[in-house]
């Protein structure tokens, strides 16, 4: 197997679909600091 090809190859789509990369990448942290907030409470402990 080889490793080096495998990562040029991985690096180069990476390259070729940075937009999608990035969309998704700020989508999931917006899903995750809302799914965050909706168990904040459940979090907290009882005062």
């Amino acid at each position: 197997m080889d490793f080096k090809k495998h990562l040029e190859t991985g690096w180069q789509n990476t390259l070729k679909f940075i937009g999608p990369v990035i969309l998704l990448t700020f989508i999931q942290v917006l899903v995750s600091i809302f799914s965050l907030g909706i168990l904040a409470p459940v979090t907290l402990p009882d005062i």
